[in-house]
Formats: C-alpha cells, structure tokens, sequence
C-alpha cells in the first residue's frame, strides 16, 4: 500500500517523497515546549489524500502541553477510528504512549 500511496501524491501532486534514511529520533521530553506543534503523515489512503487536498507535505497535527505536574501530553483531535475510546473528539495522551502508539502505526 505504501507504494500505492507514494505514487499517487507523487501523481497529483508533483512531488516525490524520498524514502528516509533516519527513521527513529530521540527527542529529550525537556526541549519540548508547550505549544511545540507535532506535523505527521501516515502512507494509509487517507493520509495522502489529506495531502493533495490541502498541498501539504503532512496530514495531521498535534500539540503539546504539560498538565500542572509537569507531565507531557500531546492533544489532537481524532476520528473514531484513531481515537483510543472509540469516540470521535480532541484527545490528550501522555507523550511516551502517544509515541508508542505514532511508531506502532508507521
């Protein structure tokens, strides 16, 4: 499906995304700041048509903002299907499992 998907933003919109070289970064939680914007893109159908859509290079956006204990967490807003309690909405995740979840789904 990558392939699929790669060739069709390609397609429409004339730009070629290159395969990375580095895929994993470990970022210190202390340099992120509240309001630190988190941009992604998932190479699923959706993500790509998002793309075309809009001309973007990304399909999703997140921001981050820490509780009054210092706690990191990432807020967005997801459809049901991505959404951890099956609800459509804004969510807050805290930064690690938001991570996990980002690096399970590709």
């Amino acid at each position: 499906m990558t392939a699929a998907n790669v060739d069709f933003v390609s397609k429409f919109m004339g730009r070629a995304l290159e395969q990375r070289v580095i895929t994993t970064v470990d970022v210190d939680q202390k340099l992120i700041k509240d309001g630190d914007l988190f941009l992604t893109r998932r190479l699923d159908g959706m993500d790509p048509f998002y793309m075309v859509s809009t001309g973007s290079h990304a399909a999703h956006a997140a921001i981050a903002l820490r509780n009054d204990q210092g706690e990191l967490y990432i807020i967005e807003a997801q459809s049901a299907y991505y959404f951890k309690d099956g609800e459509s909405g804004v969510q807050a995740t805290k930064f690690d499992e938001w991570l996990d979840w980002a690096r399970s789904s590709d």
